[in-house]
């Protein structure tokens, strides 16, 4: 799986995602963090043995299915994440 986007990257066997979250109405402001998760690429024949998947088209146009076993951290900063993916 290649995810290489603004808001999502994936490297390493782990997946990396930006959240934002609303912290002022005037003017209006938004927090990033970011969450990284451990990610299995699953089969067709695998999606009944999980309980929740997500699909999605990565960067070469593939489908890929896939779905999250671990949460190595949340919270983090852009910079945090880059060190957990090993760039």
């Amino acid at each position: 799986m290649q995810i290489d986007r603004p808001n999502m990257v994936c490297r390493n066997g782990l997946l990396a995602e930006q959240y934002r979250e609303r912290v002022n109405t005037t003017p209006v402001r938004y927090k990033r963090s970011w969450t990284v998760r451990r990610v299995l690429v699953l089969d067709e024949a695998q999606v009944g043995l999980y309980d929740r998947h997500s699909v999605i088209t990565d960067d070469a146009g593939n489908r890929v299915i896939y779905t999250c076993t671990g949460d190595i951290g949340s919270g983090l900063t852009k910079y945090q994440v880059i060190a957990l993916l090993g760039q």
